[in-house]
């Protein structure tokens, strides 16, 4: 899978780097020459808000921001905005799947995953496979 040069990052990769105590914090971090040589990372804005979200504990805030920060100024990454159609594609998705655990921000991601033809997630979240993409480190 290292010669997929457009990825989607999910909050999970993220968290999965930061928090050594994550189960799979190593795959992770072995995952980052992977992200670091593709030609261009995709996440969206609700992404980053669930990043903000997991470090918005005090003492953490600053570790947080610099990370959104830092996927906002890259040039190797393209934030999807949540737009109302996007909204109303992923509230689709989302009441077409009962079956699944798919939480609004996973069908966003889906939704954007399908709009770019991206195949494969950074992501630790099972749910990118139940929709039928690869996950990466795993």
């Amino acid at each position: 899978m290292a010669e997929l040069k457009h990825l989607f990052v999910d909050t999970s990769y993220v968290l999965g780097i930061y928090n050594k105590d994550d189960q799979f914090h190593e795959q992770c971090v072995g995952a980052m020459p992977v992200a670091q040589n593709a030609q261009a990372l995709f996440t969206t804005d609700a992404i980053l808000m669930e990043i903000g979200n997991a470090f918005s504990a005090i003492g953490r805030r600053v570790q947080g921001s610099q990370i959104i920060r830092g996927f906002l100024s890259s040039p190797q990454v393209n934030v999807e905005h949540l737009t109302p159609g996007y909204f109303e594609r992923s509230l689709q998705l989302y009441e077409q799947r009962p079956d699944k655990q798919w939480g609004m921000v996973d069908c966003f991601s889906f939704v954007i995953m399908e709009e770019l033809s991206l195949e494969a997630a950074l992501s630790t979240d099972h749910h990118f496979v139940q929709a039928g993409y690869k996950i990466l480190p795993i």
